[in-house]
């Protein structure tokens, strides 16, 4: 069932107590990790949100990806060519296209770096906790429509390995089929042929969240792991950079 933490730890040593206890009671392997930078967010895939449409309309979405997949073959030539409609999905939300696709992980230290990490930097943060149930699991390999509303609401995908980043965040996807409406676990885990069997959330005080990103970055959790790429090395740099975490000071 759907609960969550109501003690609210002061410090670091209590919040990381608090944290691999959270683990402690999710470490079968079958539990997936959200973290969230603001706790009011909603789960609703960028497509759906305000902003990326003045209203949310199917056949903008439809558009949207076919005209994607239309005009990434020629960056794409020779690789997966035979990818279905999930795999180009799972591509274009890499390279930052607006899809029905939200990001999860299967590791919880994944997903505390997200939250503590995203902005905005000032707010409660949260880590959902889902624990799929297995006939909703389905492979990227499967090719399944855009679906317009129809039931179950989400299904949950293992996707391919395009590259490391994918690898190194462990990571999975849930596909909305209502990509414009919020998906609320904690009342889904209630229904009668829910899609998840369990869930739980974690909140992340505001005013840790600095402390935790250094702690994460001792720990090796940092952004040239979680992205691999030049990217992420630019990105640590630039936050040490900022807040003068584990650098030297140059003599003149």
């Amino acid at each position: 069932m759907g609960k969550a933490d109501k003690r609210k730890p002061k410090t670091r040593i209590e919040f990381l107590q608090d944290f691999l206890a959270f683990c402690n009671n999710r470490s079968d392997g079958l539990w997936l990790f959200r973290g969230e930078p603001n706790s009011s967010f909603e789960l609703i895939p960028k497509i759906g949100r305000t902003g990326i449409f003045k209203t949310y309309e199917y056949d903008k979405e439809r558009w949207l990806y076919e005209e994607f997949e239309s005009r990434s073959r020629l960056f794409l030539e020779g690789r997966d060519k035979d990818r279905n409609r999930i795999e180009t999905m799972a591509i274009a939300q890499h390279y930052g296209l607006p899809t029905r696709l939200l990001d999860w992980s299967y590791s919880p230290l994944v997903a505390l770096y997200f939250a503590v990490t995203s902005e905005p930097l000032d707010k409660e943060a949260r880590i959902h906790s889902v624990r799929p149930q297995s006939r909703y699991v389905i492979s990227s390999s499967e090719s399944k429509p855009l679906q317009d509303g129809r039931e179950p609401d989400v299904y949950f995908v293992r996707p391919p390995t395009l590259n490391m980043r994918i690898a190194n965040q462990r990571g999975a996807f849930s596909l909305h089929n209502r990509p414009n409406v919020a998906w609320k676990p904690a009342d889904a885990v209630k229904a009668p042929d829910s899609v998840i069997s369990h869930y739980a959330e974690l909140r992340v005080p505001a005013q840790l969240r600095n402390e935790l990103s250094e702690f994460l970055f001792v720990l090796g959790i940092d952004d040239t792991v979680i992205r691999h790429d030049l990217e992420g090395v630019a990105r640590t740099m630039s936050w040490q950079l900022r807040t003068g975490f584990g650098t030297f000071e140059v003599s003149s």
